[in-house]
């Protein structure tokens, strides 16, 4: 398993953000499987490890989202040295909060958290999910903007 260190406003891993594309995918060290997330959706999204390592582009073709979703037998995301998919979500939460405030108002909260100003997100199929299935890193602007 490798993990993968989670560094709000910087990047996920090897991959940066605002990196190129072709930076990118050099950094992840192996080819990518690019997937349309929805016809709305201008860039396509590369993934790795069957789907559970995500680079999100603008039209710009620079990264501008990573997303790693879990947990699974390739990758692991490491929050401060913590196991997001293996660390209680409950737990998780009240580490990060240490480091930001959530958007109380979002109207997914329970199994949604949003923190704007880390350009982080924390979300898990329902709310008595007892571990988050994804974690989510923006650029500056991506969720203290919308």
């Amino acid at each position: 398993m490798t993990p993968y260190a989670v560094l709000p406003l910087i990047g996920i891993g090897p991959v940066r953000l605002e990196m190129t594309r072709e930076d990118a995918r050099r950094a992840m060290g192996r080819p990518p499987d690019p997937l349309q997330k929805s016809s709305a959706d201008g860039a396509l999204t590369d993934a790795y490890f069957d789907s559970a390592f995500q680079v999100f582009f603008d039209d710009r073709e620079r990264v501008e989202y990573i997303e790693v979703s879990g947990p699974g037998p390739d990758v692991a995301a490491l929050y401060l040295g913590m196991d997001v998919h293996r660390t209680g979500a409950a737990d998780l939460v009240k580490r990060i909060v240490k480091d930001a405030a959530y958007d109380p108002d979002d109207p997914e909260l329970g199994w949604s958290y949003l923190f704007p100003s880390l350009e982080l997100s924390l979300w898990r199929p329902t709310a008595e999910e007892p571990f988050f299935a994804a974690i989510g890193i923006g650029r500056h602007g991506y969720f203290s903007q919308t």
